[in-house]
C-alpha cells in the first residue's frame, strides 16, 4: 500500500502542531493492529449530541472519559490563552 493510504485523514487528531490532544482509546480490531480512537464522550460533544455512543458505557468508564475531557478543556483553553498573549505580545512589541 502506498504511504498515503496509511496515514489518519482528519487532520484535528495529529499531533505536532502545538495543540492538546483530544483523550484517546486504544480500538483493538481483529485482523488489523490496533487504532487510537477519540472516546465516545469526546464523539458526543463534537458532534452536539448526534452521534451519542456513550449508553454503552459503564459509570466508571463514563466518569473517567468525562475527567478526561475535562482536563482537556482545560489544555485546549490554556493553549488558546498563550496564543492570545503572544499575539498581544508581539502586537505592543511591534507598538512600542
Amino acid at each position: 500500500m502506498s504511504r498515503r493510504n496509511h496515514r489518519y485523514n482528519d487532520r484535528e487528531y495529529q499531533a505536532g502542531d502545538g495543540w492538546p490532544q483530544p483523550p484517546m482509546k486504544t480500538v483493538n480490531r481483529r485482523f488489523y493492529k490496533p487504532q487510537r480512537v477519540p472516546t465516545e464522550v469526546h464523539r458526543a460533544l463534537r458532534s452536539f449530541g448526534s452521534d451519542d455512543q456513550t449508553k454503552r458505557l459503564s459509570d466508571g468508564e463514563f466518569y473517567s472519559q468525562i475527567g478526561g475531557e475535562i482536563g482537556y478543556l482545560f489544555n485546549l483553553s490554556g493553549a488558546h490563552l498563550g496564543r492570545v498573549l503572544d499575539c498581544l505580545g508581539e502586537l505592543f512589541g511591534a507598538l512600542f
